[in-house]
């Protein structure tokens, strides 16, 4: 039988866009079973995250925040958000892997489940 560990809430506590819920319910999370141990985790709100990685927010990178919507924006509201980031980003976005470098990435520096399969000495 695997161990059981408390529900992990880095993840959460780490994402500048709130994509990943705080709150612990069956509609917010899965549950693996990693090396032995079972793990729960948010469920990602996509377009929370891509907000985020898209380098639209100073806490992710970006040159410049664009305040993050309440709902999830339609495309033609995207662009719209879009088209109000820094000239100077778009195009050091440009140059680079055609515009697909994310800029966040937080939640992946204190995933629980990485440390459950690789865990530190002392922990």
């Amino acid at each position: 039988m695997p161990k059981k560990r408390a529900i992990e809430n880095e993840c959460a506590l780490a994402c500048p866009t709130a994509a990943i819920p705080r709150a612990e319910t069956p509609d917010t999370t899965h549950e693996i079973n990693m090396a032995g141990v079972r793990l729960r985790y948010g469920k990602l709100i996509g377009w929370r995250c891509r907000w985020g990685c898209s380098g639209m927010l100073k806490a992710t990178g970006g040159n410049k925040t664009i305040p993050i919507t309440d709902e999830e924006p339609t495309n033609e509201e995207l662009l719209e958000y879009k088209a109000q980031m820094d000239v100077w980003q778009l195009r050091e976005q440009n140059k680079s892997y055609a515009g697909l470098v994310p800029y966040c990435g937080k939640c992946l520096g204190v995933c629980p489940v990485r440390r459950a399969s690789h865990p530190f000495k002392g922990q």
